[in-house]
């Protein structure tokens, strides 16, 4: 997936293809699907901090069981006040990774 600039609005695209680049690494590593809330993200839905908690949860799964640790996030867990910015993104986009 395409890093998102400062300048790109955060989209509903950019979650729901998170969402299935989590579950596919989820499943290369023998971690199984995660129970997403609330999945897909719609436009009449608002993204919010659990929607990027999730994210990163079902990615840390993966870490945990390949690696033993998750990896270390930007404002963990990003708490209700705390704008989902691209720095978010990115950094889950970075930790997506298959050999």
């Amino acid at each position: 997936s395409p890093t998102v600039s400062s300048s790109t609005p955060i989209r509903v695209a950019h979650f729901n293809e998170l969402y299935g680049d989590i579950n596919n690494i989820r499943a290369f590593y023998g971690v199984g699907g995660y129970a997403w809330t609330d999945y897909p993200v719609t436009t009449a839905k608002k993204i919010r901090a659990p929607h990027m908690n999730e994210l990163r949860n079902a990615l840390c799964g993966a870490y945990t069981n390949v690696v033993g640790t998750c990896p270390i996030f930007t404002d963990n867990p990003v708490g209700t006040g705390i704008k989902i910015r691209d720095d978010h993104i990115n950094e889950l986009r970075g930790f997506i990774l298959l050999p």
